[in-house]
């Protein structure tokens, strides 16, 4: 089991907790189970369109 975990820079953080979306500088996917981080990309654009 896996999940993708979007990763945010400070000032994008403070823009998405204000309910505004902004695109992560960053994806982690980590393991549900041990918790480990196997893969990380900063190409976003990429990854988005691989989902569709």
């Amino acid at each position: 089991m896996v999940s993708a975990e979007p990763k945010y820079g400070l000032w994008k953080l403070l823009v998405v907790s204000m309910g505004i979306s902004q695109q992560p500088h960053a994806v982690e996917y980590r393991c549900r189970r041990c918790n480990q981080v196997f893969d990380r990309t900063t190409d976003i654009s990429s990854k988005i369109q691989e989902d569709r």
